[in-house]
């Protein structure tokens, strides 16, 4: 005191932090500053004497004020007599001649609670409250300018009311009216001090001190971090980790033997209204470490941690509903209730996860729940596994014991986006699954899951079974010699079929139609239960109030019901029941097993029953004999039957193996095919061995320029074929056909022979004559008309209508003009007494063919010197006139390159030097296709006769409309 300000100070700590306490450490030290002076060596006192100390308790009245407690407590209270009837507050003068002279240390604890009481108590138009409030403010201005108050100190308790457990609305209002008022001198004069802090390691050291009686073992602690260290590790290479390892590790060093999960979550709710800081901390946990010893628990545990709240402890229970009272519900529906209803005192060893780790991560994030402010609410998973993570903990069973948590809890909840858990005053959205699921009766289970084995065990194509019956009435099944019916039973807990099955199918014609399938493990309740969740699941997806939060929770919820429903599916359906004979069943183990999200339980016991026992048989193109052989001597009773009765015996026999729909036609296609069976009658099979021999399909494919096409189709497939002109088959002159598909030959007639010669079970049957036909087809200028015909065939033609007849008819030698009255030629070619199909030309009324002829030609395509050469000298024999000729050339670029003549006498020569210049400088065509194009217009011939000698020279084709007569 008498050194520079600040004057005093405002101590910051919630309810249970020390404040009243260290006040009157204070106090005691300001009476003896020996103790100081003793226990403060490094702190320098200008005057060792007493000091005089005022204390103000809020909770206390003070009939003339607080400002007259001050100078009752000094012994002046007549200096302050003024100011007491009615009460009005000092001003900075009254507390300068009050302090004057005096080393004083007033100490102001509770003051909250005074100025609650100060508003009811009406000053004029103002209250007690305003009126001490302005005291203060006067108190502070007068000690923040020194003067007769220099030795003058200060100290308040936290003004905020927030801490308070019996704090209300006023409370509140009053601190802050009381913080308005004083405005800055607060700051100016009073230093702000906390004098511990939850989030440091401040507490710990009170905690050590307090609850036990010696120092740990420093080699010990060390161990025990080292240990802890490569736990953390692990879980931070699983991405369960949000610190550093090696400072965690340090941390639990500093805070041994409690886990610094403690230090890190209680600063969550130390602001919690009511709630004790320091004080509270150490009654819970001393009750914590009195409850480890007197269970002999503490010999196991590590480190003091949140998981060691023993909430079967009223004590302790009563401690967390002190720090939050909204969560008792989750208390004593999820943790403890008298008689071991609490959801967590329910849960059952998994062969994974026991329910001591359960419960641990439960109170572990029961501890992050407890503060009052919602963005301090719960952990990650990550965060759960820094304070999970343990030397004796799989910390990879995170995932899962992070979803069994929210099947167990009812209190549970998940937020979204950030995916934390946390303990809310409310039921999660499971619980209504779980409620909802314990209101679906046995008989609607019974056909939701009927309808879901249908479902997954659906029959599909080339399954051994065609039909399924899940959980039927046994009597009520009727069964069909054309499809094997797979029966679902529920669940055994004895060696075999049920009795009703077994005397039902021993009752049956058709015993090889019928299969069970079944477990022998029973299981079958589990299954209900799955279910249940299941389906109450996908109801809850209809509520209205769903929040995305809940839906999100449902879906993982969902995803969960479904993997458990499959497994307990699994075990319930293990064993497949068929018959091997007439009097007997057989199993065969069997396991449901899912692929990408699906199941296909028709293929799988399919497959169980090919691969294991060999019940099912499945079409084998490659073994076409071998079952032949096997139904033979199964199911043919003589060598005729009816193929119906064959079906019949494959229904009836269980010594049959059971096949795809229409293996058995598939068979008998097969067999006939090949002529091991043969069909005779209506619905008769005979089978072999027959007498066989070889045979010869013969499919005409194409004709043209003198040679067939055939395809040939030998029986058996690998028979050889040869080929023999003429009308016999001469072994010496025959040829093998190699390829049978397109034969090709240029012969008319000839011989075909299949022979046998590699298994040698076909006899050579008759041989196949063939023969095919001359072609005959008209020449390609409509006047004269000409004919021509392959194979040298003479044709033979007339011109009067009637049909041509070889030897009859006149015989063509040359092109036909046929007479001005005549409307058709029909002719017919002959080669080796073989006609060709007639053949019809329809004659144009002709035209009159006199005078000069005007030919306009098509455009000539060349693509080089060589080429245009040709085409000019075509032109050149021509005895005619070009009226106009267009020489044009395409060129690469797009563009045209075009040399013109136009009425001039043709004069070949002169033409074919500029077009042979030309052709010259453009060079050959390139590879891309650039053409020479040459068009001809308007070639006059001086007659019709000259026109036909340069057309029959130089081969042109041409169309009547190409030509007109000018005269």
């Amino acid at each position: 005191m008498g050194y520079p300000r600040p004057l005093g100070s405002i101590w910051h700590n919630p309810w249970g932090g020390g404040k009243t306490h260290a006040l009157l450490c204070l106090g005691l030290l300001g009476k003896n500053p020996r103790l100081v002076k003793q226990h403060f060596s490094d702190v320098r006192l200008g005057d060792e004497s007493p000091v005089k100390i005022v204390c103000i308790d809020g909770r206390l009245t003070h009939s003339n004020g607080i400002w007259g407690t001050v100078a009752e407590q000094l012994g002046k209270a007549e200096l302050f007599g003024h100011l007491y009837s009615p009460p009005k507050a000092p001003d900075p003068d009254d507390w300068r001649k009050l302090l004057a002279g005096e080393r004083v240390l007033i100490l102001i604890d509770e003051l909250p609670f005074y100025l609650d009481n100060c508003l009811a108590t009406a000053i004029g138009d103002s209250n007690l409250c305003k009126v001490s409030a302005s005291a203060l403010t006067s108190l502070l201005v007068a000690c923040g300018d020194g003067g007769d108050c220099r030795q003058t100190a200060v100290v308040m308790t936290d003004l905020n009311a927030d801490a308070y457990p019996d704090g209300s609305q006023t409370i509140q209002q009053v601190a802050n009216q009381v913080l308005a008022t004083l405005g800055g001198e607060a700051e100016r004069i009073l230093e702000t001090l906390q004098p511990i802090e939850l989030e440091t390691n401040d507490l710990y050291h009170i905690l050590r001190r307090r609850l036990f009686t010696e120092d740990p073992d420093a080699d010990a602690v060390k161990r025990i971090s080292e240990s802890y260290r490569e736990a953390l590790r692990k879980a931070a290479d699983n991405h369960y980790c949000t610190g550093d390892p090696t400072t965690l590790a340090k941390d639990i060093r500093d805070t041994y033997p409690f886990s610094p999960a403690i230090k890190h979550l209680a600063a969550r709710f130390q602001h919690n209204e009511g709630f004790q800081q320091t004080r509270g901390m150490l009654r819970l946990f001393s009750k914590v470490v009195k409850d480890l010893y007197e269970s002999s628990k503490a010999a196991e545990a590590r480190l003091i941690g949140p998981e060691h709240l023993n909430l079967a402890d009223k004590s302790i229970r009563d401690q967390i509903k002190k720090i939050n009272k909204d969560l008792e519900n989750a208390l004593s529906k999820d943790f403890y209730q008298t008689g071991g209803t609490a959801r967590l005192q329910q849960i059952k060893d998994d062969g994974e996860i026991t329910p001591d780790a359960v419960h641990d991560a439960a109170l572990i994030i029961l501890f992050a729940s407890l503060s009052h402010r919602p963005a301090e609410l719960g952990l990650t998973p990550s965060e759960l596994g820094t304070w999970y993570a343990a030397p004796d903990r799989d910390i990879t069973l995170l995932p899962k014991l992070w979803a069994r948590l929210q099947d167990t809890c009812d209190y549970l909840h998940r937020t979204d986006p950030d995916n934390k858990l946390l303990f809310r005053p409310v039921e999660n959205i499971l619980v209504w699954v779980r409620r909802r699921a314990a209101e679906i009766g046995e008989a609607s289970i019974q056909k939701r899951l009927a309808a879901k084995l249908q479902e997954l065990f659906k029959a599909e194509v080339g399954s051994v079974y065609q039909k399924v019956e899940a959980f039927p009435s046994i009597a009520d099944l009727v069964l069909d010699k054309e499809r094997t019916t797979l029966v679902i039973l529920s669940p055994q807990q004895r060696g075999g079929l049920p009795a009703d099955a077994l005397a039902y199918w021993k009752g049956q014609r058709y015993k090889n139609r019928l299969l069970f399938l079944t477990g022998l493990k029973g299981g079958f309740a589990n299954l209900s239960d799955h279910m249940r969740k299941l389906i109450a699941t996908e109801e809850a997806f209809d509520r209205k109030d769903l929040g995305s939060t809940e839906r999100r929770m449902l879906e993982e919820q969902k995803e969960r019901a479904m993997t458990e429903f499959r497994e307990a599916m699994i075990h319930c359906f293990d064993t497949v029941f068929f018959p091997v004979d007439n009097d007997n069943f057989d199993r065969a183990s069997f396991r449901m097993e899912y692929k990408d999200d699906s199941y296909r339980g028709a293929r799988q016991v399919t497959t169980n029953l090919e691969i294991g026992p060999g019940k099912f048989q499945p079409w084998d193109e490659g073994n076409v004999t071998g079952n032949r052989d096997y139904a033979q001597e199964e199911l043919f009773d003589g060598k005729v039957m009816r193929w119906n009765d064959v079906k019949e015996n494959a229904a009836i026999r269980a010594s049959w193996p059971m096949t795809e729909s229409g293996w058995l036609d598939q068979l008998k296609f097969a067999c006939v095919a090949s002529d091991w069976w043969r069909e005779v009658g209506a619905d008769q099979i005979e089978r072999g061995p027959f007498e066989r021999k070889t045979a010869l399909g013969v499919i005409p494919l194409r004709q043209g320029d003198g040679v067939a096409r055939l395809a040939l189709r030998p029986t058996p497939q690998d028979a050889t074929v040869k080929f023999c002109p003429g009308t016999t088959f001469d072994p010496a002159k025959a040829q093998i056909v190699h390829d049978l598909a397109a034969f090709e030959t240029d012969e008319l007639q000839g011989v075909f022979r299949c022979v046998d010669d590699t298994a040698g079970q076909w006899a050579t049957g008759d041989d196949f004559p063939w023969s095919g036909t001359p072609e005959l087809k008209r020449g390609p200028n409509p006047s004269p008309i000409e004919f021509q015909a392959s194979h040298g065939a003479g044709i033979w033609y007339t011109t009067d209508g009637t049909k041509p007849e070889p030897g009859k008819s006149s015989k063509y030698v040359g092109p036909i003009t046929p007479a001005d009255d005549c409307s058709v030629v029909q002719a017919v070619a002959e080669a080796k007494g073989i006609l060709s199909a007639p053949l019809s030309v329809a004659v144009s009324k002709q035209r009159e063919r006199k005078g000069r002829v005007r030919y306009r030609s098509t455009s000539l395509s060349v693509k080089g010197p060589a080429q245009i050469n040709a085409a000019i000298t075509q032109l050149a024999t021509a005895k005619a006139e070009v009226e106009k000729a267009s020489i044009r050339f395409a060129l690469e670029a797009g563009g045209t390159l075009e040399l013109q003549l136009q009425g001039i006498a043709f004069l070949p020569a002169t033409v074919k030097a500029q077009m042979e210049a030309l052709a010259g400088s453009l060079g050959e065509a390139k590879e891309h296709g650039e053409e020479r194009l040459i068009d001809l217009f308007q070639l006059v011939f001086p007659s019709h006769e000259a026109f036909e000698e340069w057309v029959k020279a130089q081969g042109v084709r041409y169309q009547e409309k190409d030509l007109e007569y000018v005269g």
